[in-house]
């Protein structure tokens, strides 16, 4: 293992520390040989159940954030409140997804927005085209 970084181009003093980390972690050693020597990784122990559930909860949650302010106000003051608190939400979701994949966050921030600006927009177009 520790052949392989320095080929890769490591550093001594990294190989040292990744060396070190594997001693103190023999299962993530072998999953490491395995993968990357024998080129099988192994499978999550998180059940498929549970990924289904939790998706299943935040998709419920994300989907009440805009309806929310409809059951608590009169319709006009709830479309401005929902309107702001879910452009706020897409921005925030926007930079999450910018520092979580290491780009710019404004930029990423403003696609999260417009996209889900259009997806409003086009829910809005085929709302009106079905009611006629």
């Amino acid at each position: 293992m520790t052949r392989r970084l320095l080929s890769d181009g490591f550093r001594e003093a990294e190989v040292a520390l990744v060396a070190q980390a594997f001693v103190r972690n023999p299962d993530v050693l072998l999953d490491h040989v395995v993968a990357f020597e024998i080129g099988v990784v192994r499978e999550a122990t998180v059940s498929p159940w549970t990924h289904a559930l939790w998706m299943f909860v935040a998709d419920r949650l994300a989907a009440s954030v805009p309806v929310v302010p409809f059951t608590l106000s009169d319709i006009g003051t709830a479309r401005i409140v929902s309107l702001v608190v879910t452009g706020a939400l897409m921005a925030l979701l926007g930079i999450a997804r910018g520092v979580i994949g290491h780009v710019n966050i404004w930029w990423t921030a403003v696609q999260t927005m417009v996209i889900a600006g259009a997806a409003a927009l086009a829910g809005v177009i085929i709302g009106r085209l079905v009611s006629g």
